[in-house]
């Protein structure tokens, strides 16, 4: 006897049917949503994939998120990894047939790529669109700016979320002498203070944002860091050099640091710092968000059902057997009459034939020797 063994999960060559992505030509730092639909066939089992491969050039994409029906009821699972996203099937796909949906993604660009050249996204075997990155908006040189982007272990931007965050603060454009930065790490992060680093700018975009940074400046040297808790002061120039200025014309500070995700489910991270420029103190705000990803499916519920397979029942053939008589003759009298009720009546009356039926028997042998010792 063979059992059958469990079909093993397989990969649904073509299911991703469309992708786009919006704006055509977003800014450097702009946010962007890649949408796409599937489907799947009908002979979809639970637990076969189907995926999709993002472009390199995109950036802070989510880790995984599910895919539902209006109902609630779960129809895949996504998981982002390495620039692909995988798609497993659940049991929906068991009860449901012509089963398929969409899947929308927001991110940003990779920080690499160039204002004004064109990028052919490829999204593996599927989809290819074309964008040109935008300079972005103009940048307010007269205020300070600040930003956040994810870092993997070796301190290099990362394209996936992970457990840290790089912060960036940037000064006005100088001139000016002095400069002080006081920044309060928000919930969900933890300070590591012996990531500070600061330097300076060297060119710039037609936009004013920075293109190049020069060479990082020396700790306790040419500027100063301490931390107490959750907030990070740091300043420029050092006590021993306050003649030297802080930013020379037409060049910007950087202030960056790192901090640790400690609540990973948190959708946004935000940072308030106070950048006071030669004894004026104004407050920059960022609210890093991460990415967002989310779908649906549907599927015409499959009516069908298989009744299931009940095994005859034969009744064994019953068989009657025929009431056995013997019919002996004897001749009618009142006494026989009269002693076959009273044999009725004592329980006696089925042992009367078989004995008359003997008795004539013996009768009948007696003569037949009688008459041969005669005839000798």
């Amino acid at each position: 006897m063979s059992l059958a063994l469990p079909a093993r999960a397989a990969e649904i060559p073509g299911a991703v049917k469309t992708v786009t992505v919006t704006p055509d030509n977003p800014g450097r730092y702009d946010e962007i949503t890649v949408d796409a639909t599937w489907a799947v066939p009908d002979t979809a089992q639970p637990g076969d994939t189907f995926s999709l491969t993002l472009p390199a050039e995109l950036d802070s994409l989510v880790s995984g998120f599910e895919i539902r029906n209006s109902a609630g009821e779960l129809v895949a699972n996504a998981v982002v990894q390495n620039g692909v996203v995988t798609f497993t099937l659940t049991d929906f796909v068991s009860t449901h047939k012509n089963v398929s949906g969409t899947a929308k993604l927001t991110t940003k660009l990779n920080r690499e790529l160039e204002p004004g050249k064109p990028y052919a996204l490829t999204f593996g075997n599927e989809a290819e669109v074309t964008i040109t990155p935008g300079e972005g908006r103009p940048v307010d040189r007269t205020s300070s700016q600040k930003y956040g982007f994810w870092i993997d272990a070796n301190g290099d931007p990362s394209s996936t979320p992970t457990d840290r965050i790089r912060w960036t603060v940037e000064s006005p454009k100088g001139a000016f002498d002095r400069i002080s930065f006081e920044d309060t790490v928000g919930t969900g992060m933890e300070l590591e203070c012996g990531s500070v680093g600061m330097n300076l700018s060297e060119t710039f975009r037609a936009n004013d944002e920075v293109q190049t940074w020069g060479p990082a400046l020396a700790r306790d040297v040419e500027f100063t860091a301490s931390c107490a808790g959750q907030t990070l002061t740091a300043s420029r120039p050092v006590e021993s050099s306050a003649d030297a200025p802080a930013v020379p014309e037409g060049q910007v500070l950087r202030l960056v640091y790192d901090t640790k995700v400690i609540d990973a489910s948190a959708s946004s991270y935000k940072n308030t710092a106070l950048v006071t420029v030669d004894g004026t103190t104004k407050s920059v705000v960022t609210d890093f968000r991460r990415s967002t990803a989310s779908g649906d499916g549907q599927g015409d519920e499959d009516s069908h059902t298989t009744p299931p397979v009940v095994p005859p029942t034969t009744e064994p053939p019953v068989t009657t057997a025929a009431p056995l008589t013997t019919s002996v003759p004897v001749e009618p009298s009142t006494s026989a009459a009269t002693t076959q009720e009273e044999l009725a009546n004592t329980g006696a009356n089925g042992l009367l034939v078989p004995a008359v039926a003997g008795g004539l028997a013996v009768l009948a042998g007696a003569g037949m020797l009688l008459m041969r010792r005669r005839s000798h």
